[in-house]
């Protein structure tokens, strides 16, 4: 029974992680180049790419499959994983692509806000038959 329901909550996480690492690469690149203005001889495009999916990588899997399981409450759950997230990959863009700080931190808060609030309103049109 529990391999029944973990490979359902497996399934229904694949599509949130694909469109999450995809969203906030895109957001990743949009701010690198576009925003902070760093050229592709300074920060390949395939090292953008590679910080958006490693780091997602990273935080996505426990976002979904450890934080919910810790914490008793959904929304204290949600408000801590969340936090890891921002903090985590803020951290990463910092070390790995060597940005400041505070432009990890900018990238970072306004990748997982976009990909967050995404995913709210995709899960709504969803599950309200609308897609």
């Amino acid at each position: 029974m529990f391999q029944y329901l973990m490979a359902g909550y497996l399934h229904s996480w694949l599509f949130p992680f694909f469109f999450t690492i995809t969203t906030e690469t895109i957001i990743l690149w949009l701010f690198v180049r576009k925003i902070f203005h760093i050229n592709g001889r300074d920060l390949p495009l395939t090292i953008v790419i590679a910080a958006g999916i490693f780091a997602n990588g990273f935080t996505h899997p426990q976002v979904w499959f450890v934080f919910p399981f810790i914490f008793q409450s959904y929304t204290i759950a949600i408000v801590i994983a969340e936090l890891f997230a921002f903090i985590a990959e803020a951290i990463f863009y910092n070390i790995f692509l060597k940005i400041t700080i505070k432009r990890a931190l900018i990238v970072s808060l306004s990748a997982n806000a976009f990909s967050f609030l995404a995913g709210i309103f995709l899960h709504f049109f969803v599950n309200s038959k609308i897609f």
